[in-house]
């Protein structure tokens, strides 16, 4: 599956984009942390977004527009990621994202449109919501999610990286200092469900969909970083292996 941007992704980083460029001065070039980023939303639109879902929507931005190099993700063992970008390119780097449209819908509407937009997603992603949730097609739609199933012997490889994904999660989860003690035994709790989910021999569609939602919004808050927008992709992935298997039976 081709790498693309969510839609609500696309608000965020426009946002992102917007306000970091304000603080840029007459500097052509441009480095920040993601508490920078958030700070900066935060100051510009009065909406907080969570470092992880910074971290995965700007990783992703920077791999979108890497062939253009408007933007480049900087990692270290020994420090903390930084996000180094052409001030003068902040439009192409949303534009080569996907959020181009969104980029002229805020210089139409101004930034108080934008805001609310946030404000929106911001709740949908406090609430435990997906605020992209997967549409299916309309001839799947008619059957209960509760009746659709993915076979796991047919999608033995899919799985298989999803269970070494979520070891390396539930040990980050484990092994975190930010986490306080409720949310680290819910995000645990939502890991070993899906992890004795996988291990039968059919996987119901809306568990993939329940635990995808919560990666996309609670999980993603807590630990950030790539590994969850990966995880997040490869189940997006099952989920289509799932529709074409619909399909091809229909």
């Amino acid at each position: 599956m081709a790498l693309q941007m969510e839609e609500y992704e696309k608000y965020i980083l426009v946002a992102g984009l917007r306000a970091v460029s304000h603080y840029a001065d007459r500097n052509e070039y441009l480095s920040f942390s993601l508490p920078e980023l958030q700070s900066e939303i935060k100051r510009t639109y009065s909406v907080e977004i969570g470092v992880g879902e910074l971290g995965r929507i700007f990783e992703k931005a920077a791999k979108l527009a890497n062939t253009a190099q408007y933007i480049e993700h900087i990692k270290s063992p020994f420090a903390s990621d930084r996000f180094h970008l052409n001030v003068e390119f902040t439009k192409e780097i949303a534009s080569v994202s996907g959020g181009g449209e969104v980029w002229e819908s805020v210089d139409k509407a101004g930034a108080d449109w934008l805001a609310e937009a946030l404000t929106n997603i911001s709740e949908r992603l406090n609430l435990g919501e997906n605020p992209a949730p997967v549409v299916l097609p309309l001839e799947v739609k008619s059957i209960p999610a509760s009746d659709r199933y993915v076979s796991i012997l047919d999608n033995q490889e899919a799985v298989a990286e999803i269970a070494s994904d979520l070891e390396s999660i539930r040990r980050e989860v484990e092994g975190s200092n930010s986490i306080d003690d409720e949310s680290r035994l819910i995000a645990l709790s939502e890991i070993a469900l899906f992890e004795a989910a996988i291990c039968q021999p059919r996987l119901a569609q809306d568990i993939i969909e329940r635990f995808l939602g919560f990666c996309a919004s609670k999980l993603a808050n807590l630990i950030g970083g790539a590994l969850v927008g990966y995880i997040i992709d490869k189940l997006k992935i099952l989920l289509e292996l799932f529709l074409s298997s619909v399909s091809t039976a229909a």
